[in-house]
């Protein structure tokens, strides 16, 4: 069902519409909506003509069906780029009719400007991919020809693809000559060395050949002649080594430090807030173990508990003078925070 709009109609004509299940709405000024399918407008209305161009002005492709009296204001209507009149009176079925065609049409449009707004920005990002991918390969060539150690790179059939500045003054092609007439294995003052290069990085997971020593041949050489160069790539790490681990010093100790101030002030927040109940406790059972002097059974039971306070006292005399974080193990591995004194001095 469709998005109506409607201006100057009828409730008896807002209702046949609602029944066949449209949704109506009555704007009460433009812009209108996207999301309508079609505006119904009484031409008779006194702002018909002037809402018809103001609309047109800010659609040029939403639907506009007009209902008209009379031939004149049915011409009127499409010379004001109306999409369709209808003159009165007018039957439901027809209203419906014309109704469903143009529901119909505007979702065809609808559908056909969103695939055109996907095609335009595909192609928009397949362009931009495009031009990234172009600055991307030159400013790789740039790199790899400003490389001091000599790069060569070759297709699976051993065609020389890239052949950079270093490797054009270490072997003395060009590298237009090398791409244009050198085959990778040429370069090799022994053939049997590509063969097993080749080996190695097709064995490798990594499809790499590491630490391979090897000779080159180079223009003006030959397959006897003696070693041209050797590559090597280093990166001293000691400098890195040591920084990695001061900051793993440094985040272990705040770790520690963390630990110790949190166990501080938990244990200095729990001995201030156990202290005051403990005492009152104390101090009621006190009185109580004086008033069951004559309950020998009482007295005693009174004391047992008297005395187990005590301890919870000195327990909280050790939290308030907790001043260093340590651990003691407990009961299945478990560590728990070691309250003995003397380990917090």
């Amino acid at each position: 069902m469709a998005q109506i709009a409607l201006h100057g109609i009828d409730a008896h004509t807002a209702r046949e519409l609602r029944r066949a299940g449209h949704k109506l709405v009555v704007p009460e000024s433009l812009p209108l909506s996207p999301d309508l399918d079609l505006i119904l407008m009484n031409w008779e209305c006194e702002s018909g003509p002037r809402w018809t161009s103001d609309v047109r002005a800010l659609d040029r492709h939403i639907p506009i069906l007009a209902i008209t009296a009379n031939g004149d204001q049915a011409e009127a209507a499409l010379r004001a780029e109306a999409t369709d009149v209808i003159v009165a009176p007018i039957r439901n079925s027809i209203l419906l009719s014309r109704v469903a065609v143009h529901v119909d049409c505007r979702a065809r449009f609808v559908e056909i400007r969103d695939l055109r707004t996907r095609e335009l920005l595909h192609t928009s990002q397949g362009l931009r991919m495009a031009s990234e991918i172009s600055r991307a390969h030159d400013f790789l060539e740039r790199l790899i020809d400003a490389s001091p150690d000599p790069i060569i790179a070759s297709e699976a059939k051993g065609q020389v693809l890239l052949f950079n500045r270093a490797a054009e003054k270490l072997l003395g092609y060009s590298s237009q000559e090398a791409r244009a007439r050198l085959h990778v294995s040429d370069l090799y003052a022994d053939a049997r060395d590509s063969t097993q290069v080749l080996m190695a990085i097709r064995s490798s997971p990594e499809g790499r050949c590491e630490n391979f020593r090897t000779r080159l041949r180079s223009r003006t050489g030959d397959r006897d002649g003696e070693t041209v160069a050797t590559v090597g790539v280093f990166r001293d790490t000691r400098e890195s080594d040591s920084l990695t681990s001061r900051l793993r010093d440094a985040t272990n100790q705040l770790i520690a430090s963390e630990k110790r101030s949190a166990a501080t002030e938990l244990a200095g927040a729990t001995a201030h807030e156990l202290n005051q109940p403990l005492t009152s406790v104390m101090g009621i059972l006190e009185l109580a173990i004086l008033k069951a002097e004559e309950d020998e059974d009482l007295r005693e039971r009174l004391e047992r508990a008297y005395n187990q306070l005590e301890r919870m006292a000195e327990i909280v005399r050790s939290l308030s003078r907790i001043t260093r974080y340590r651990t003691k193990q407990y009961v299945e591995g478990i560590d728990i925070l070691d309250l003995d004194p003397p380990t917090n001095f």
